[in-house]
């Protein structure tokens, strides 16, 4: 079980900012967090498959395409939607 944070437009349409996912491993592929999260949130999928969506986890953002296997447990994940403004 790990926690994602949600902002902006992701936290709008899910109506809370924070969403409990479930993970099969503690280390997994962002890719899995995503998977994961539209599963919990299937709202959030048109967003998600933007490509323009970022995850950060502890304070670093990280692709969703990468390859590299992400340690979860204990650690701080947030979704970030693309920002608009000017």
């Amino acid at each position: 079980m790990t926690h994602v944070l949600l902002f902006g437009e992701a936290k709008a349409l899910a109506g809370v900012s924070q969403v409990t996912v479930f993970l099969s491993s503690s280390q997994c592929l962002p890719r899995d967090i995503v998977n994961a999260l539209c599963t919990a949130v299937p709202v959030l999928q048109p967003l998600l498959e933007s490509k323009t969506c970022m995850l950060a986890i502890n304070h670093e953002y990280v692709s969703l395409d990468d390859d590299r296997l992400v340690d979860v447990e204990n650690a701080e994940i947030a979704f970030i939607p693309p920002i608009g403004g000017g």
